[in-house]
């Protein structure tokens, strides 16, 4: 899908990441819009072959149909978004500290390791599950903020990862792992701040 994907998911994460928040609070369909398209559009990366001819437009498609159920589950299904998006923050946090296990306190491993070869070990998926679980079991107990949080950091990893799609072949530090784990934790940050001081 060449850089159609990275630029959907671009423009989804901006939003997501400076106003997912108070989109799923005031506006459900449109949070839950932006979050179904994109996760639609990204399994579809994977798991669909567009049909001949269709190339071009076929993540449009896959976006609105995605967004659409996205949209229409959003309000009925409050907190089952917000426990979502929580588990999404935690898989992304378990994969960050499996990725800083790995290194085994040797930084000098920080120059071998590439992105596009991430270790993905047994620990690394225990710890995504038990953080994703955990992270959603605190959703639960503290919703608004957790959807603050994981709106933010998730809608960081949107622009990160496909800002990285984008420029990751000319620019080989937007390859490396601490450059794109420090950039997706300080969007994500500045995401979580302009979302807490905008709040209705």
């Amino acid at each position: 899908m060449g850089f159609i994907l990275p630029g959907i998911l671009l423009a989804s994460g901006i939003v997501v990441c400076f106003l997912g928040g108070s989109s799923f609070k005031s506006t459900p369909f449109i949070g839950g819009f932006l979050l179904g398209g994109s996760l639609a559009v990204y399994a579809a990366e994977f798991f669909a072959i567009p049909p001949q001819g269709l190339e071009v437009i076929f993540p449009f498609i896959v976006y609105a149909v995605g967004g659409i159920v996205g949209g229409l589950i959003a309000k009925p299904l409050y907190m089952v978004i917000v426990i979502l998006s929580g588990s999404a923050l935690g898989v992304l946090l378990g994969l960050g500290l499996g990725f800083v296990i790995n290194l085994q306190g040797d930084p000098q491993m920080l120059k071998q390791i590439d992105l596009a070869i991430l270790p993905l070990d047994v620990l690394t998926i225990w710890l995504i599950i038990i953080f994703a679980l955990a992270i959603a079991v605190i959703s639960l107990l503290f919703d608004e903020f957790m959807l603050l949080v994981s709106t933010a950091f998730v809608g960081s990893a949107m622009i990160v990862s496909s800002v990285t799609g984008l420029f990751a072949a000319s620019i080989p530090l937007m390859r490396n792992v601490v450059v794109v784990f420090f950039a997706w934790f300080v969007v994500g940050l500045a995401g979580l701040v302009y979302q807490n001081n905008n709040q209705d």
